[in-house]
């Protein structure tokens, strides 16, 4: 999901009452996001405008940029978003054929800045230059990646899943992993919730490196679902910087659950898994029933 010069866009993650994916793009002179959920709405993008989209995606993302509560992550999220950002940068350095760097939350020489946004809202997006995440969406994976190792699949889990969302619409967060007593569990928990987290990063990422035409996808270029383009560059992503593919299931997990259907300019989980398991290297791992 993006908002650039060419394009307004949404979230990967937005709740209206329920979890929903909100819809990933708006042609240039639209009214924005026709799916957004109550926590959108209060967004600027959202409003009805008459002014030049590029020009104002641009301003909104100089605004985010000088937000105070828009800054680097802090606590284990910090340390984890840290070292998500530093090994696409080893990636980089290392002649990737996606060579724009990182930062968080400041953006190194010609690079995309990485912010954490405080406050409740669970939405992750971008922009040419700024990946957007929000505290709310960190601790719902926190939360889903300790329900996740502790109930395993199936109804328990479905139904831990479905409160902790719930809880999140609210701003209640229930585990965060740090608290957790069993040390094994803590271990587990923290390398999905890792995973999951660095998953959603390099999805926006995605969307900003392949709006500079800077794209590691070669055969998959050609697609024109920038989604799934985005869906494979992160998915390649995780591959080369070592995380598991766990990361990505458990997204797909969560979206699955709570807008089986997807959205207006998002293919449902399942359709977004196929593919995966169809054009990636790491097929066996994704979880498609």
């Amino acid at each position: 999901m993006r908002r650039n010069r060419f394009r307004a866009v949404s979230g990967i993650l937005t709740f209206a009452g329920m979890l929903m994916l909100s819809a990933c793009g708006s042609a240039p002179g639209s009214a924005g996001n026709a799916l957004a959920g109550a926590n959108e709405a209060q967004s600027s993008v959202d409003q009805p405008y008459t002014a030049n989209p590029n020009a104002r995606a641009m301003e909104e993302e100089q605004a985010l940029l000088a937000d105070p509560g828009c800054a680097a992550a802090t606590g284990q999220a910090g340390m984890v978003l840290d070292d998500v950002v530093a090994r696409f940068n080893g990636l980089v350095a290392d002649g990737a054929p996606w060579p724009v760097p990182v930062g968080h939350p400041d953006a190194p020489e010609n690079g995309v800045a990485v912010r954490v946004c405080a406050g409740s809202k669970v939405a992750a997006y971008s922009y040419d230059s700024l990946v957007v995440l929000h505290e709310g969406l960190l601790s719902l994976l926190n939360d889903a990646a300790t329900a996740k190792v502790l109930y395993g699949s199936g109804a328990a889990y479905d139904g831990a899943l479905l409160k902790i969302a719930m809880d999140a619409e609210a701003g209640i967060y229930n585990s965060p992993i740090d608290s957790t007593q069993n040390e094994t569990m803590t271990g587990e928990a923290g390398a999905l919730f890792a995973s999951a987290l660095a998953f959603v990063t390099y999805h926006e990422l995605g969307h900003s490196q392949l709006a500079r035409q800077q794209t590691p996808l070669g055969e998959y270029a050609p697609l024109e679902d920038e989604e799934t383009r985005a869906d494979l560059f992160a998915a390649e992503a995780l591959r080369e910087t070592g995380y598991s593919q766990e990361g990505a299931n458990l997204v797909f997990e969560i979206l699955g659950l709570m807008s089986p259907g997807g959205s207006l300019n998002h293919a449902s989980a399942q359709e977004r898994l196929v593919t995966l398991k169809q054009s990636t290297s790491d097929a066996e791992v994704f979880a498609v029933e």
